[in-house]
């Protein structure tokens, strides 16, 4: 594990993401201001924008669902990319909605008009779930990331990416290291069998209440 090479370097503005109950689902923005290797793993420590104080995280953590000796997925990506919308919203494009200072990853289900929507919240275990009425250019369209691939833009999408530039290395030892390690971890992935007992738990907790997550208004 140390060998694993940190896509990131301390001061780079970055969003982060949380499977905890509440706020599954959601990008907070934060800044690096702490990176460390504690035994066999890397934390960061993040300042917020939106928020006080500071929390450290594992950079990289098991998915609901998944057992411990499964694998684990980066929690940070870099700031969002510059991207112009390029058409406008249709049904079934991914969308981050904003609401209490995060953006919450789900899609348009339904086209009201042109300036109304239907936003569906990713469900449990990875989303808090729900339908809500929205206005749609508060939509920003949802972007995928990865320390191999960079930003992508998802088959339906309305908007492309105006600058690719995903992080702050560039140099090949790094890429070299980051090609072995994504490569045992995607042989560790063929061999990990999902927990169906865990993710059924996660799924009848009920919902969070107000204070605790997401709770859109229509």
């Amino acid at each position: 594990m140390a060998g694993i090479p940190i896509p990131f370097a301390v001061g780079d503005e970055v969003e982060e993401k949380s499977y905890n109950h509440g706020f599954r689902g959601a990008w907070f923005r934060a800044k690096i201001e702490k990176i460390e290797r504690l035994r066999k793993d890397v934390y960061c420590t993040l300042s917020y924008f939106d928020y006080e104080g500071e929390t450290t995280i594992p950079l990289y953590q098991h998915p609901p669902g998944v057992p411990p000796s499964g694998w684990r997925e980066i929690m940070l990506r870099p700031k969002f990319p510059e991207i112009q919308v390029i058409r406008k919203w249709k049904e079934g494009d991914e969308a981050d909605y904003p609401w209490r200072s995060a953006r919450w990853y789900g899609k348009v289900v339904q086209v009201i008009d042109d300036h109304t929507g239907v936003f569906e919240a990713s469900s449990p275990p990875y989303g808090e779930g729900g339908r809500y009425v929205v206005a749609l250019h508060e939509l920003r369209p949802a972007l995928n990331w990865s320390p191999r691939d960079g930003w992508q833009v998802p088959l339906s999408s309305p908007a492309k990416i105006a600058n690719n530039r995903s992080s702050s290395w560039d140099n090949e030892d790094c890429l070299a290291a980051l090609r072995e390690w994504d490569s045992c971890f995607r042989q560790a992935r063929k061999h990990c069998s999902w927990n169906a007992e865990r993710e059924k738990d996660d799924n009848t907790k009920g919902s969070p209440s107000k204070e605790e997550g997401l709770e859109l208004t229509a």
